[in-house]
């Protein structure tokens, strides 16, 4: 059998840096073990690939003309056994065209290893607790997440897409980017925007809800919804209502106002409207959108001096929309909570704020009594 010695002579012998004599001792040695490295060289050939191409008679002759003027032999001699110096010789072709060919065979597997395995793109995720997250992505777009809410995106997030998984509800406020659709997906629902506002509740599995604050955006069902919707398009201040459990979508319009004769005042004007009438903002300080709300529903709402007196609001809310559901995505859009004041009075607070039940001042920020 031909060992580690044997192998490395005969790399010595390609690179030509065996003398003469040892060139010669080589091959006297290989010709002494020639029916057992054919034997082996055959194994390993067969291991190393099913169908081996063979040289042909022209380029064996070539090969052994070179090994012969290696070995310092310019013409074979019948006297040296040319039989014996040939198969010898042979031995020592196969053995270096098994190694350029193991190597190439090695070296084009492991390319395929590396081509044929691209990296999957990370996933990272971002959560809330017990309290609401405001967080910045890397297009400038902020989220703020509702309690106990995720959002997940890939790191391809700003260059190739701008793709948000939403569990839970979450206020979107997008950098405009007419080349990079925003995109977020909740329950199998996408909302598309490229630019605006808008709010996505996901928190029911059955039901989800999207309020369009400002801009544009369209909603359409993906493979992973349970029902399917036909493409809906959102005006600023509509909200889409999609309840699979008992497969409805509705869609709240933007209500235009009736023509009326103007009353003495605001206060008169709002009692006296409709009850079923739709509350439409557009842009309107925090302080009148609450008194408005305060009239609606009788209900005296206080706002709390550390709020800051520039807020305001844009949407629309549906007459069977209760004061909760109301205040809560007031609160959402603007980072605000909601607390309880003297008696039944609602109070409007910053997030995290501790409410210090003390006797109010009822003649500052009173929204209604």
């Amino acid at each position: 059998m031909m060992g580690n010695k044997t192998r490395k002579s005969i790399q010595a012998f390609w690179k030509g840096r065996l003398t003469k004599a040892e060139a010669k001792e080589l091959l006297d040695k290989l010709d002494n073990q020639q029916p057992a490295l054919q034997r082996q060289l055959k194994r390993e050939l067969v291991d190393a690939s099913e169908s081996p191409e063979l040289l042909s008679a022209k380029r064996s002759a070539e090969l052994l003309q070179a090994i012969r003027n290696k070995a310092g032999m310019q013409t074979p001699v019948k006297r040296m056994y040319p039989y014996k110096w040939v198969s010898a010789a042979a031995v020592v072709v196969l053995i270096g065209i098994f190694g350029i060919f193991y190597k190439q065979k090695n070296t084009e597997t492991a390319t395929e290893i590396v081509y044929t395995e691209p990296a999957r793109p990370e996933t990272y995720t971002i959560s809330s607790q017990h309290d609401s997250l405001q967080f910045v992505l890397d297009d400038g777009s902020v989220v703020l997440l509702s309690p106990h809410s995720t959002i997940y995106y890939d790191k391809n997030y700003g260059t190739q897409n701008r793709s948000i998984q939403l569990r839970g509800e979450g206020k979107f406020v997008v950098v405009r980017d007419s080349t990079l659709p925003f995109e977020v997906v909740a329950n199998g629902f996408t909302t598309t925007a490229l630019g605006t506002e808008f709010i996505v509740d996901g928190r029911n599995l059955d039901k989800t809800t999207v309020h369009l604050l400002s801009g544009k955006v369209v909603i359409r069902s993906s493979k992973e919804a349970r029902m399917s919707i036909q493409d809906t398009y959102l005006a600023a201040g509509e909200m889409l209502y999609i309840d699979e459990a008992s497969n409805t979508v509705l869609t709240n319009p933007v209500v235009a106002p009736k023509p009326t004769m103007q009353p003495a005042n605001a206060d008169q004007r709002i009692a006296n409207s409709d009850q079923r009438q739709n509350l439409r903002f557009d842009r309107q300080d925090l302080a009148e959108v609450l008194r408005q709300i305060a009239i609606k529903f009788d209900k005296a709402i206080r706002i709390d001096p550390a709020v800051p007196r520039n807020l305001t609001f844009t949407g629309e809310f549906s007459a069977d929309d209760d004061l909760e559901t109301i205040l809560s995505t007031i609160c959402l859009v603007n980072d605000l909570q909601r607390g309880s004041g003297d008696g039944d009075e609602v109070l409007i607070l910053l997030k995290d704020t501790t409410v210090h039940y003390q006797t109010p001042d009822t003649t500052r920020n009173k929204v209604i009594e």
